[in-house]
């Protein structure tokens, strides 16, 4: 084999003629090929499962997208995760559900009644390869309650977001994990602040201020369902430094051989000329846990192997492991030149070698999965990835659409065909 990753492309036009995207999509059982899939369209959420490697879907589940409160409110509703158990080959879907205002595009956590706040999630078992699911159970922390629903969630008060379609990992202690990100208390948020000193400036984004942590997860004994525990918050530095203002969310999540986990984090900040005024680019950060996850060190900026820094927009995140090799691979935009906080641009798309001893990726493996296209519009992205490592031992599977930044001309009505990629890893 090649001693160099190798990308393929083929379009996936099944998915495009119905309008939708996946929101995940992993194997659907320990005995065979089969793979399931989360497929969300404007009007409904769907569990797909395909025995012949994605030619043909047949639909298993199917829930409204959203439901009418009557009250300008609306609950809605997504297919957050799949994740198949090595162990015991029980098939876990993740469902989220959030009240939200009737006709909104984007809810922040400062909606009073509505936003991220007010998030709750829901898992549904398979033991058949995804063809029927249980009755759907509460995500509810040990120790806690519906309202008080995890060590820092209050329902409409804080919430946790779940990474949306990020492979969940199990340790060799038999802990499931899936990374996720806090919205804090008003009461946590003015605490940080204070404690931090943070410019008065800069305290508008407070609003919009996340914190990266891991949900763990242990079966009960008789597999019926799961048992849930927060891990410890990925703090950083408010103020004029690389790691914006807004805190840190989608943490894609490295688990070492030799017990580290290793986290980068999507960062931004809503002052962005103040930063390229003062020359501060925003970028992403890396930090590291030596205890499975309840607390992390200090975080610093993600650099390549040669000492320099890795640019990046504030865009979706992904760590994989290529089991052939026991390599970990980063997947994010990669820039060639600064940015102060912006969500673009999102291209190329770009994948690169973790080195562990180090932290760092190795440059010199940095290869271009999806770069722009001449007949691209401006605000193209190529973003909100989803993957999974193929069985087959020759790497990854990766799925995207085509999609845009929001101030792109006839946003809502362009063409978002929609791909699948190889990625080939050498061994």
């Amino acid at each position: 084999m090649a001693d160099s990753i190798t990308i393929s492309r083929q379009p996936d036009a099944r998915l495009a003629d119905q309008g939708g995207w996946v929101s995940a999509e992993c194997y659907a059982s320990l005995d065979n090929n089969d793979l399931v899939r989360a497929v969300e369209t404007k009007t409904e959420r769907h569990v797909q499962v395909s025995n012949d490697d994605g030619a043909s879907w047949a639909t298993t589940l199917t829930m409204p997208a959203e439901d009418d409160l009557g009250d300008g409110r609306v609950l809605t509703r997504d297919v957050h995760n799949l994740y198949l158990d090595p162990d015991h080959g029980v098939l876990i879907c993740v469902i989220s559900e959030m009240l939200d205002k009737a006709g909104a595009f984007i809810t922040w956590a400062d909606g009073v009644g509505i936003g991220p706040r007010t998030s709750r999630y829901y898992t549904m078992l398979s033991r058949d390869g995804g063809r029927t699911w249980s009755e759907k159970q509460r995500l509810i922390e040990t120790g806690h309650d519906a309202e008080h629903w995890a060590r820092d969630a209050w329902f409409g008060r804080s919430g946790i977001s779940i990474v949306e379609g990020r492979p969940w990992h199990k340790t060799a202690r038999g802990e499931i994990v899936a990374p996720a990100y806090l919205w804090p208390t008003d009461e946590q948020i003015a605490a940080s602040l204070e404690d931090a000193q943070c410019p008065a400036e800069l305290r508008t984004d407070a609003r919009y201020f996340a914190l990266g942590l891991c949900l763990l997860a242990k079966w009960r004994d008789d597999l019926s369902g799961l048992e849930w525990e927060s891990g410890g918050l990925m703090e950083l530095p408010w103020g004029y430094t690389g790691a914006g203002t807004c805190g840190s969310d989608e943490p894609a999540v490295a688990f070492l051989d030799d017990g580290r986990w290793f986290a980068t984090l999507r960062l931004s900040t809503g002052h962005k000329d103040l930063f390229k005024k003062r020359g501060i680019p925003i970028l992403p950060y890396g930090v590291a846990s030596t205890d499975q996850g309840r607390t992390w060190g200090h975080p610093q900026p993600l650099h390549f192997d040669d000492g320099t820094v890795v640019f990046a927009p504030s865009s979706y995140p992904e760590f994989v492991r290529h089991s052939a090799s026991g390599k970990w691979y980063w997947i994010g935009n990669i820039l060639d030149q600064p940015v102060y906080g912006e969500c673009d641009p999102r291209h190329p798309l770009s994948i690169a070698e973790l080195d562990p001893a180090t932290l760092t990726l190795k440059r010199d493996t940095v290869t271009v999965i999806q770069a722009k296209e001449p007949d691209d519009l401006e605000w193209i992205r190529y973003s909100n990835f989803r993957t999974y490592e193929r069985r087959d031992g020759t790497g990854f599977t990766l799925l995207m659409n085509k999609s845009y930044c929001e101030f792109q001309e006839g946003f809502k009505t362009l063409p978002r065909p929609t791909f699948r990629y190889h990625i080939r890893i050498p061994t």
